[in-house]
């Protein structure tokens, strides 16, 4: 995935970003080149949300704490 979301043109809001990514395609095969991509982060963040109900911070906080609290 590219680095980051368009900001050519403004937007603003957590839908908004998930109909951008959404339409997003990626660059290169993967496993081709390494890249670092807040996409990625943000597409990780909404599969944690949607399967255990949680943010990633909240969802990583407690995870954290009860592994290593």
């Amino acid at each position: 995935m590219r680095p980051d979301l368009d900001n050519t043109n403004p937007w603003s809001g957590y839908d908004t970003a998930m109909k951008l990514i959404l339409q997003e395609e990626p660059v290169n095969k993967p496993g081709y080149v390494f890249r670092y991509s807040d996409i990625n982060f943000e597409i990780l963040g909404e599969i944690v949300r949607r399967v255990s109900g949680q943010p990633l911070d909240e969802f990583a906080k407690r995870e954290c704490s009860s592994r290593w609290g």
